[in-house]
C-alpha cells in the first residue's frame, strides 16, 4: 500500500513540482506507529510526520551553521563533489538516531552501510539522471537528488518498519 502511494506522489509531484514539500509527510507516514486503529493512531501519525518536519528542520540549521562551512572535511567534501553526501548526511544520522532512541528500532551496521552508500549513489546520480529526465535547466540536479532521497528514505523506512514488525511477530 506504502509502495502504491509513494509511486503516485512520485507522479503527481513530476506533475506538479510544488508537491515535492510533501514528501517529508510521507515519510513521516512511512514511521513505525504503536497504535493500529483509532484516534491514538492517527494522532501517533500526526507526532511521525512532525518529527520528520524536525528531522528536516534540523538538518537545514545544521547546514546552514558557520562552524560546519569553516571545516577542512567539508572542503575536502567540496573538493571530491561530494556536495549533495553532505547536504543529506545529517538526514541520515538524524533518522538513524530517531529510529535507535525513539523507536527502539536495532541499528545495525548494515542500516549504516545502507545509508553511506545510498547517499553515495544519490551524489553520483542526481546529475546524470537530471540531465536525463528533468527538461528544466536551472535547478534539475538539485531536483533530481531531492526526488531520489524522498525515494531513498521512503523505501529504507517501509523496509526498516516492515522488518522490526516481522521481528515482533516472530519473537511472540
Amino acid at each position: 500500500m506504502k509502495i502504491v502511494c509513494l509511486i503516485l506522489l512520485l507522479i503527481t509531484s513530476v506533475i506538479i513540482p510544488e508537491t515535492a514539500i510533501i514528501y517529508p509527510a510521507f515519510i513521516g507516514f512511512c514511521f513505525p506507529t504503536k497504535f493500529k486503529d483509532g484516534i491514538k493512531s492517527y494522532i501517533n501519525i500526526l507526532l511521525n510526520i512532525f518529527l520528520a518536519y524536525l528531522i528536516l528542520t534540523l538538518d537545514i540549521c545544521f547546514l546552514g551553521s558557520d562552524i560546519l562551512s569553516k571545516s577542512k572535511l567539508i572542503y575536502l567534501l567540496k573538493k571530491f563533489e561530494l556536495v549533495d553526501f553532505y547536504m543529506f548526511f545529517f538526514l541520515s544520522f538524524f533518522q538513524l538516531l530517531l529510529f535507535k532512541f525513539i523507536y527502539k528500532l536495532k541499528i545495525t551496521t548494515l542500516d549504516i552501510l545502507i545509508h553511506f552508500f545510498g547517499l553515495l549513489g544519490i551524489n553520483y546520480l542526481s546529475e546524470p539522471l537530471g540531465t536525463l529526465l528533468i527538461k528544466r535547466d536551472h535547478f534539475r540536479t538539485f531536483e533530481m537528488s531531492l526526488i531520489l532521497i524522498f525515494i531513498f528514505y521512503s523505501v529504507y523506512s517501509i523496509w526498516k518498519v516492515d522488518n522490526s514488525e516481522s521481528e515482533k511477530i516472530i519473537e511472540q
